[in-house]
């Protein structure tokens, strides 16, 4: 195992698990492995975690952050949100996050499982459709007419006669 992957370890009365995540040291500010905050893991063995139990001083913790905000916005707003939908977002951007990471990884030449990668896209796609987002036409004409419309516009008022008359 990779000397930055982070340990499950069992407790000393064998039941309890506990994660201790150890950042690599040297690396560049923000690869490291997300870790556990150290007042947390005072506490003895965790058995709940959540995302703000996290340092979230990772690239992938703010990227997570950014993205449920930026899914809170589309949905209205955090505040017109139900707990419900609020849980949803934060699937959905964790495995955003998690499906970004494989594709960097993929793109860089690295190994990856496609099974995986392709379960976390289609687990995302189902949360973003239960939250409602869907895809929307975009205006592409900035306002313009289209060509022909443009053109005939554009064309003096006697040629515009002379083209009806030829026709």
């Amino acid at each position: 195992m990779p000397e930055d992957t982070p340990q499950i370890a069992s407790g000393s009365d064998g039941n309890a698990q506990r994660m201790v995540a150890q950042s690599p040291r040297g690396g560049a500010s923000g690869d490291a492995v997300a870790s556990i905050k150290p007042r947390i893991l005072k506490q003895g063995y965790i058995r709940f975690l959540t995302l703000a139990d996290l340092d979230g001083r990772s690239r992938a913790a703010a990227r997570c952050r950014q993205l449920v905000k930026d899914f809170e916005s589309d949905l209205g707003g955090a505040d017109e949100l139900s707990t419900a939908q609020r849980q949803l977002v934060q699937r959905a951007a964790l495995l955003a996050t998690c499906i970004e990471d494989f594709e960097v990884r993929w793109t860089m030449g690295l190994v990856f499982e496609l099974p995986d990668y392709l379960a976390m896209v289609n687990a995302q796609r189902r949360v973003l459709l239960s939250l409602g987002l869907e895809r929307r036409a975009r205006d592409v004409s900035n306002g313009r007419l289209p060509l022909r419309e443009r053109l005939l516009a554009a064309m003096p008022a006697e040629a515009d006669t002379e083209v009806s008359d030829v026709g």
